[in-house]
């Protein structure tokens, strides 16, 4: 497959699906090398059809506009939740802390609010 005919199948792909993982695009292309398909995504983005992050591509939404919450939310959502872990084991009560809206806040917010009433709940059955 031309590499024209391969970047056009790869931006249908990533308009069906809003977000592509390098190891899907590798699936789909059987016999194809990461490296061109990176080089496809990389051409893509240049054509301003794509945002390309390491490991993958997602739509584009416009051109000023950020990557939607619901797509950061998935984005290197292990390293997320591990920080996100890590960060709220280091809160102790009397803390003050500011959280920006960003999606790992997101998630450390969700692990505070499990330790607080994980806490509540432990002082209510002992």
């Amino acid at each position: 497959m031309i590499p024209y005919e391969r970047q056009k199948k790869i931006l249908s792909i990533i308009e069906e699906k809003e977000l592509v993982k390098i190891d899907e695009l590798q699936k789909i292309f059987d016999g194809v090398s990461v490296s061109t398909l990176r080089r496809d995504l990389k051409e893509l983005e240049k054509n301003r059809k794509i945002e390309s992050f390491s490991g993958g591509a997602f739509k584009k939404i416009s051109t000023i506009g950020e990557i939607p919450i619901s797509t950061k939310n998935t984005l290197e959502s292990e390293k997320k939740e591990k920080i996100a872990r890590m960060a709220s084991e280091l809160i102790v009560d009397g803390d003050t802390i500011y959280l920006d809206s960003g999606s790992t806040c997101t998630m450390i917010l969700k692990y505070i609010i499990f330790i607080y009433c994980l806490k509540k709940i432990s002082k209510i059955l002992f």
